[in-house]
């Protein structure tokens, strides 16, 4: 599976996400991640304009950046940009092209870059899907009685709208705090993503179609 990973280097969910699945076999080809630094963007500029990868990081780019470690450790190249949503996004799918985008963490990507990869941007929403769409949706599922569950999707334009791909229930105990039950939907959230990632690469699997009058988006 050709895939490629997006986020924020200091996220926490980036971070886990990325070593969870490189620890799984699950490489990405290349990493974007989001920064402001001048010199990190002046050299991705350089990639995209030469038409090649960028090398793997080593330790002193990359001091006390959470993800960025994980390339390092895993020997993965990653591409800086300044937006998630930004042109030279598109340009890196463009040039170096990919299966899936997998999104971590970070704001709403529209556009083209939901369409440049081959299969989809894939999402891993921390709820089920139709009815739990946007924030906050991990609890407010348990409060309305919903199962305890995440949903793999592709990413539109739209928040958490696109096709459902799979989803993994995950159990929660009496006693679970918020915190708890955080903790658990992540851990189920990269357990499912590994999960898709291997079917998609397989060709097993079936998508299902999300109607815009199923269920609530909560902003």
């Amino acid at each position: 599976m050709n895939f490629s990973l997006i986020g924020f280097p200091g996220s926490r969910y980036t971070k886990e996400m990325l070593e969870y699945l490189a620890e799984q076999g699950l490489k990405p080809s290349y990493v974007i991640l989001e920064n402001n630094d001048p010199a990190r963007l002046a050299d991705t500029d350089y990639f995209i304009s030469s038409g090649t990868m960028p090398p793997p990081p080593y330790t002193e780019q990359l001091e006390g950046q959470g993800a960025g470690r994980v390339c390092i450790k895993h020997q993965i190249p990653v591409y800086w940009v300044d937006s998630q949503n930004s042109q030279a996004v598109s340009r890196i799918l463009f040039l170096q092209r990919v299966d899936i985008l997998l999104l971590t963490d970070g704001p709403v990507i529209r556009g083209e870059v939901l369409s440049l990869p081959r299969y989809c941007a894939l999402n891993i929403h921390a709820a089920p899907l139709p009815m739990f769409r946007g924030n906050w949706t991990t609890w407010l599922a348990l409060y309305n009685d919903y199962p305890a569950r995440v949903s793999a999707h592709a990413a539109v334009s739209q928040v958490d709208a696109g096709a459902i791909i799979a989803t993994l229930d995950y159990d929660i105990a009496r006693g679970d705090t918020l915190e708890d039950v955080n903790a658990k939907a992540w851990k189920a959230c990269k357990q499912l993503a590994c999960s898709v990632l291997r079917n998609i690469a397989q060709n097993s699997f079936i998508v299902r179609r999300q109607w815009g009058w199923q269920g609530t988006t909560y902003k």
